[in-house]
């Protein structure tokens, strides 16, 4: 795979979507090299720094006005127009069609379609701690640094409170987050299970290494 750097600059990624990934990556590094099993090493880092590929797709530019800078609004919106236009309107898809563009082998895409909230139960009932490792590690990043899982599950509760509006299927929804909200704790304590260092030795500091 190309310098990353360069792959975000060709695709125009958002500064702040380009550190989220490269979080991302570094905790996943810090857990899979300090795993007492196997982990896909090299695939676990390609799938973790390019899962949000696409997101620009599904984002509201204008209530995220600090992270819109140095180009502003209207550049971001033209980007993000680009990547409707030619990869379509599901942020997810996008990702899969850039990572495919990148170059990413079969293994090394199957380790980054298992990120996701989503994804939870699915990763809790597979044997790959490879695609834990993954998925878990992106629940560990919030938009401003490392928290801890229960944190992250708090501050999403939160958010989909203040998002579900009337919306007849609310209560589906709030029963599917408890479910992978349940499946994502328990995630984190088959990894740390098998895991020479523990969910809080996962830091801002100790993490800085790795990016």
């Amino acid at each position: 795979m190309t310098n990353i750097s360069e792959i975000y600059k060709k695709y125009k990624i958002m500064p702040s979507l380009q550190l989220h990934q490269l979080r991302v990556a570094a905790v996943a590094k810090l857990v899979g090299e300090n795993m007492n099993v196997e982990i896909n090493l090299d695939g676990l880092i390609k799938a973790c720094l390019l899962h949000d590929m696409g997101n620009i797709i599904k984002f509201k530019l204008d209530l995220f006005p600090e992270f819109l800078k140095p180009e502003g609004l209207s550049y971001w919106e033209d980007v993000k127009q680009e990547f409707v236009y030619k990869y379509g309107n599901d942020e997810h898809t996008a990702t899969y069609k850039i990572a495919e563009e990148i170059g990413l082998n079969s293994r090394e895409m199957e380790i980054l379609k298992s990120i996701g909230f989503s994804k939870a139960i699915e990763n809790l009932e597979h044997d790959d701690y490879t695609r834990k490792i993954a998925c878990y590690s992106d629940h560990r990043v919030s938009p401003n640094g490392i928290k801890s899982l229960n944190e992250r599950i708090i501050d999403g509760k939160e958010r989909f409170k203040g998002n579900k509006g009337i919306r007849k299927d609310s209560q589906k929804l709030l029963e599917d987050f408890e479910k992978f909200s349940n499946g994502m704790r328990t995630i984190e304590k088959q990894i740390f299970n098998l895991c020479r260092i523990k969910p809080e030795d996962i830091s801002d500091e100790s993490i800085k290494q790795n990016l």
